[in-house]
């Protein structure tokens, strides 16, 4: 039947990690990649229905840890299960969607500025994506500080968002390259 979702995951995470880590640096905090440092300050912010800020912090932090130990897909689903237990399969299994991809995003950000992108796009990865998705991809290339049109910085869009994040850069001559922009060619006539 092939790969399982998670397995699959588990896989792209890996890969693209392993690609962005050679500029992440220790800051002498306690996680030391970025994602980590994300996953325990800003993650799980969206988390709602009746859980208290302690108990989001309490998440936030063992996942940040979980994930810097190495942890898989299924491992984070597992520490967040120990500290919500009354949670379904289902929706430890979204926030784990959610939450991952809001700090891989995240880390393809600041991977970019550091790396000197100019631009960003907004990457479908599902059969059926969203309206809301839909849109921020074809609103293309956009300059790396630009909201897209959904108003989010990156993906995730929503609960459960699977979509991916590209950056660029251009080289001198790709920029001379480009077709001029609307308000280029209207400066023009």
């Amino acid at each position: 039947m092939g790969k399982l979702i998670s397995d699959i995951f588990d896989d792209a995470l890996s890969e693209a990690l392993a690609a962005a880590a050679a500029h992440i640096t220790t800051r002498g905090d306690a996680y030391q990649t970025f994602e980590a440092r994300y996953l325990a300050t800003k993650g799980f912010q969206t988390l709602a229905g009746d859980i208290d800020a302690i108990t989001i912090d309490r998440v936030a932090h063992a996942v940040a840890e979980a994930y810097q130990n190495g942890a898989n897909y299924q491992g984070i689903v597992d520490t967040i299960r120990s500290v919500l237990p009354d949670f379904s399969e289902y929706r430890l299994r979204v926030i784990v969607q959610t939450e991952l991809n809001q700090a891989y995003s995240a880390g393809m950000m600041e991977f970019g500025r550091d790396a000197g992108a100019t631009l960003k796009a907004w990457v479908t990865t599902s059969a059926e994506p969203c309206e809301l998705c839909v849109t921020n991809e074809k609103a293309g290339r956009i300059p790396l500080d630009q909201r897209f049109p959904s108003g989010h910085r990156y993906p995730c869009g929503h609960d459960g968002c699977s979509c991916d994040l590209e950056v660029h850069a251009f080289t001198r001559t790709e920029r001379m390259s480009r077709p001029p922009t609307a308000r280029a060619r209207a400066e023009t006539t």
